[in-house]
C-alpha cells in the first residue's frame, strides 16, 4: 500500500472514539466497563476479606464452611483462588468489551461506506477495507494475548477469535444472520446426544494437533476474504443497501432511547397489533358522553404511554410464548429433538420476560418527551389539573400501570416455568428458581422511576434510557450476591429494596406538591 492509504486508515478507525467525544456520549462506554467491572473487583474485595478479615474464634479462622458447595477450605486458599478466578473474568471481560468495540467500529465502518463516496472519493473503498482489515488484525491479536496466551492456548483461539469477529461483521452487515442464534439450543442438543460425538472429537483434536497451523491459516484467510467483500464499490444496489441499514439503524438508535420510531418508515405488523387496544379504548371513550378528564389526558400522551401498552405487551408475550410452543411442537412430530428441547428454552425464555414486559414503563422519559407539543396544548384545556394535583395524580397512575404490567409479567413467568416442569419434570433446577427469585426483587423497585419531576427531566438518550436497566441489574446483583456469599438473605435484601423505594415514593410524594407541572415534559431541563 502507499503511504497515503496507510495514513487515511487511522482517521478511519479513529472515527467512533472522535464523534462520541464530540457527541459528549462517552459516558456510556465508561458505564459499560464500570459495570463489567464490578464482578472482578467485587471477587477481589472479596479475597481481601479472607485474606486479612476477621472470621471470629481460632477454629473458624482455619475453616470456612460454604454450605452451598459442600466444602470446606482454608481463608488463605479461598482467597487465592478467588484472585485467580478474578484475573481470569478480567481477561475474558476484556475480551468481550474488545468484540464490542469491534462490532461499533464496523458500524461506522459501514456507515462511511457511502455509495456516493465509494464513486467520487479516490480509492475510498479500498482504504475502508484496509481500515477494516488492520482493525480485525489488532482484535484478534489482543484477545489472543488476553485469552489464549493465558489458558496457553494461543493458536486456537485466534482461528476462533477470527472466525469470531468475521461472523460479528457479518451480522452488523445482515442483522438476520443474528436470528440463527434461536436455533443454538437445537443444535447443541442434537450435538449432545450424537452416538458418534466422542470419536468425531478424538479425530478432531487429533487433526488440530496433526495440523492447526494450517487450519488457522485457512480460517483467517478465509475471513479475511469475508470481510473485504462486506465494504461495497458503489452502484444502484450499493444505495439501495445503505439506505436500508441507514433507515435500520435510525429506528434502532431511537428504540435504544426508548421512543418510538414514527418517523422513519410504516409501522410494522408487531407495532399495529400491540397499538390496536389503545385505539379501541380511543374509540370507546369518544363514544362515551361523559369521560373523566384524567383519561382523556393519559390517551392525548400516544399509545405507548397509556395503560394498554403494558396489558398489550404481556398479553402479546403470553401469546408469543404460546404460539412458539405449538409450533415447537409440531415441528417436534417430525424432528423429536425440537419438541425435547422445547421446555429447556421455555424456562431460559421465561427469566428474560421481566425486563421485556416491563419495557414500556421503564421508557417514559423518552416517550413522554415525543408528546411534548400535545401536552402544551392539554395545559390549555380547561379542566385539566395543574401543579401538584397534576403531578401526583400521573404519579399514581403511572406507578398503578407499572404495577399491573409487573404483576401480569410475574403470572406470565410463573406459567412459563410451570409448564416447562410439566412437559419436561426436573428442567426447574434451583439455579433457574434462584434466577426467577432475583428478577422478581430486581424489578420491583423500579417503581420509583414514575416519580420523577418530570418538566426537569432531560432530553432522552441511549445512556439514561439504560438507567432503569441498569438500576435494576444492580439490585438483582446484590440480591444475588449477598445471599451466596452469607451477608444477606434474599429475603432481607428484598425488604431492604422494597423500604427504600417507598421511602423514595413517599419523598417523592412531598415534593411533588412543590414541583412545578409536570406537562409539558423536560421544558426546564
Amino acid at each position: 500500500m502507499r503511504q497515503g492509504l496507510l495514513h487515511s486508515v487511522a482517521p478511519i478507525l479513529a472515527a467512533p472514539w472522535q464523534q462520541r467525544r464530540s457527541a459528549g456520549s462517552l459516558w456510556g462506554l465508561f458505564v459499560v466497563v464500570a459495570f463489567v467491572a464490578i464482578g472482578p473487583v467485587a471477587m477481589f474485595g472479596w479475597s481481601l476479606f479472607e485474606q486479612f478479615g476477621t472470621h471470629g474464634d481460632a477454629a473458624g479462622s482455619q475453616h470456612l464452611h460454604l454450605v452451598r458447595l459442600g466444602l470446606a477450605v482454608s481463608h488463605a486458599a479461598l482467597a487465592a483462588d478467588l484472585r485467580h478466578s478474578a484475573a481470569n473474568i478480567t481477561l475474558c471481560a476484556l475480551a468481550v468489551l474488545a468484540l464490542g468495540w469491534w462490532a461499533v467500529t464496523v458500524s461506522n465502518v459501514f456507515d462511511q461506506n457511502r455509495a456516493v463516496l465509494a464513486r467520487l472519493v479516490p480509492e475510498h473503498p479500498t482504504r475502508l477495507r484496509a481500515a477494516l482489515l488492520v482493525a480485525w488484525v489488532g482484535m484478534v491479536a489482543f484477545v489472543t494475548l488476553l485469552v489464549g496466551v493465558r489458558f496457553d492456548i494461543a493458536l486456537a483461539c485466534a482461528a476462533t477469535s477470527a472466525a469470531t469477529f468475521a461472523l460479528v461483521a457479518v451480522a452488523m452487515r445482515w442483522p438476520l444472520v443474528w436470528m440463527t442464534g434461536c436455533l443454538a439450543p437445537i443444535v447443541v442438543n442434537y450435538v449432545l446426544a450424537w452416538p458418534a460425538l466422542g470419536a468425531v472429537a478424538e479425530r478432531a483434536q487429533a487433526l488440530w494437533f496433526a495440523q492447526g497451523g494450517s487450519i488457522f491459516v485457512t480460517v483467517a484467510a478465509a475471513s479475511a476474504v469475508l470481510l473485504v467483500s462486506l465494504v461495497q464499490a458503489g452502484g444502484k444496489r450499493h444505495a439501495a443497501n445503505d439506505e436500508a441499514r441507514r433507515n435500520r439503524v435510525q429506528r434502532f438508535q431511537m428504540r435504544a432511547r426508548g421512543s418510538q420510531p414514527v418517523a422513519v418508515g410504516v409501522r410494522g405488523a408487531l407495532d399495529t397489533a400491540l397499538t390496536r387496544p389503545y385505539y379501541a379504548w380511543w374509540r370507546f371513550v369518544s363514544t362515551r358522553p361523559v369521560t373523566p378528564v384524567f383519561s382523556r389526558v393519559m390517551l392525548a400522551l400516544g399509545p405507548s404511554v397509556h395503560w394498554t401498552a403494558g396489558l398489550s405487551a404481556v398479553f402479546g408475550g403470553a401469546l408469543a410464548v404460546a404460539v412458539a410452543m405449538l409450533a415447537a411442537e409440531a415441528i417436534g412430530l417430525v424432528f423429536p429433538g425440537v419438541a425435547a428441547v422445547a421446555p429447556d428454552m421455555l424456562a431460559s425464555v421465561s427469566i428474560g420476560l421481566m425486563f421485556g414486559l416491563l419495557s414500556p414503563v421503564l421508557q417514559l422519559q423518552a416517550r413522554l418527551h415525543q408528546t411534548r407539543r400535545e401536552q402544551a396544548l392539554l395545559m390549555l384545556l380547561p379542566g385539566v389539573p395543574r401543579g401538584a394535583a397534576l403531578n401526583r395524580r400521573l404519579a399514581w397512575q403511572l406507578t398503578a400501570q407499572f404495577l399491573a404490567t409487573w404483576l401480569g409479567a410475574v403470572a406470565l413467568m410463573g406459567l412459563c416455568l410451570g409448564v416447562a416442569n410439566v412437559l419436561h419434570p426436573g428442567v426447574l433446577r434451583s439455579a433457574i428458581l434462584g434466577i426467577r427469585d432475583v428478577m422478581v426483587v430486581a424489578t420491583l423497585p423500579l417503581v420509583v422511576l414514575q416519580w420523577r419531576p418530570w418538566a426537569r427531566v432531560s432530553a432522552p438518550t441511549t445512556l439514561n434510557a439504560m438507567g432503569a436497566y441498569l438500576l435494576g441489574g444492580l439490585v438483582g446483583l446484590v440480591a444475588w450476591i449477598a445471599p451466596l456469599i452469607g451477608w444477606l438473605s434474599l429475603a432481607t435484601v428484598a425488604t431492604a429494596a422494597f423500604a427504600a423505594a417507598l421511602a423514595w415514593c413517599a419523598m417523592r410524594w412531598v415534593r411533588l406538591g412543590r414541583d412545578p407541572s409536570a406537562f409539558p415534559v423536560g421544558r426546564l431541563a
